[in-house]
């Protein structure tokens, strides 16, 4: 079947679906994206289609949301990134810096409601870009490239919250903005960032991923994209770029409701006064990540980690991480180990109220064992 046919009977399968529903706030080239993100699949494309369409009206996109969304000054000031100029094919940039985002302040005073809703915003902002792009030069410039800097991504990044947020965000470009996506060139690519992108390669279609290049200069910003449509920042002729920095969220912005809600459905128990207890996680390979995250419902609580090769009982065990007490009262506090040093084994996570004589208190936690990236 031609390309022309599968339009056609993509069109003809859709009206049959939904037969009040004007096909005419579509152009050609639009709804032709839909059968390209699925390799050619009609009957895939359509269904696609479909629930776009109810995701569509479940979010009121038709109804003003772009125009009336009022975003969270909390997310407007201090969730870094932007767009910001054009690539030397034509497609606007939206620039993400993934190191300068402040994971426990969003944690704390945004909640999943609101992030969906600014995901969906970034979406429809960047196809409001494109369309205005192609109107403004007469060309068919309806997709954009984007700059991931990574420069400053640690460990705090890499907590379960945020991984299920960036999944989300994933899923939303890829299931209800199909073909968009021209480019993503990533620049400070660290080792811990190359695990990030194998992480969410699982739930990333082929074709997202396919579009990934790393870096192995922040020079090589200006192959892909002209200096005087580069930000300083990166060694261009933009000084007043308007990319936000992020930075540390201030607290007025918490709400403790919030990460009450975002954490429901994580493990959680009651250390008795005068007592401890531990989480045994077992590390079956060196090529491995452990990263916690936790907080107290109320009251700080003592944290350590140990380590010994074996179940045996009789095999001593190392300290890994000394003893400390975090400020961790509704605030989770994050960490992880490379495993490669001490190695395979069971680590045991230590939560101590021993110097309590009558407060018990309520830790809940989150635990996640990750593959290291390998070097290409």
């Amino acid at each position: 079947m031609s390309t022309p046919e599968k339009l056609e009977k993509f069109k003809v399968e859709v009206v049959k679906l939904l037969p009040n529903y004007d096909m005419s706030r579509w152009t050609d080239n639009e709804l032709q994206k839909w059968i390209n993100a699925r390799e050619g699949d009609v009957d895939g494309a359509v269904d696609q289609f479909i629930r776009h369409i109810e995701f569509r009206k479940l979010h009121k996109l038709d109804e003003g949301f772009f125009q009336d969304h009022v975003q969270p000054e909390v997310l407007k000031n201090y969730y870094p990134g932007g767009i910001c100029g054009y690539c030397k094919d034509g497609y606007i940039v939206k620039y993400e810096m993934p190191g300068k985002l402040d994971v426990k302040g969003l944690l704390m005073s945004v909640s999943d409601e609101e992030f969906l809703n600014h995901a969906i915003y970034m979406a429809e902002s960047l196809l409001d870009g494109v369309n205005k792009r192609s109107k403004e030069t007469g060309q068919c410039l309806d997709k954009w490239t984007v700059v991931i800097d990574a420069e400053g991504f640690s460990v705090k990044q890499m907590t379960k919250n945020v991984l299920e947020r960036q999944k989300i965000i994933t899923k939303i470009f890829e299931d209800n903005y199909p073909d968009r996506l021209a480019s993503t060139y990533i620049v400070n690519c660290s080792r811990l960032f190359k695990l990030l992108l194998n992480v969410m390669k699982v739930t990333m279609d082929p074709s997202t991923f396919s579009k990934i290049t790393v870096l192995t200069s922040k020079d090589q910003i200006a192959d892909y994209i002209d200096r005087e449509q580069l930000p300083a920042r990166y060694g261009g002729l933009i000084k007043e770029d308007g990319l936000c920095d992020g930075g540390k969220i201030p607290e007025k912005f918490y709400q403790v409701e919030r990460l009450l809600n975002s954490t429901k459905s994580w493990p959680r128990f009651d250390v008795k006064a005068g007592t401890e207890e531990s989480v045994e996680i077992e590390v079956k390979g060196d090529s491995m990540y452990l990263s916690w995250e936790f907080y107290t419902v109320k009251n700080r609580i003592t944290f350590s980690v140990f380590y010994q090769p074996n179940k045996d009982p009789s095999t001593q065990r190392q300290t890994v991480i000394s003893p400390y007490k975090p400020e961790c009262c509704l605030c989770p506090e994050t960490g992880s180990l490379d495993c490669q040093t001490p190695g395979t084994g069971i680590y045991t996570l230590v939560f101590g109220n021993m110097t309590s004589k009558l407060k018990s208190k309520t830790v809940v936690y989150s635990v996640q064992v990750l593959e290291k990236a390998h070097d290409s």
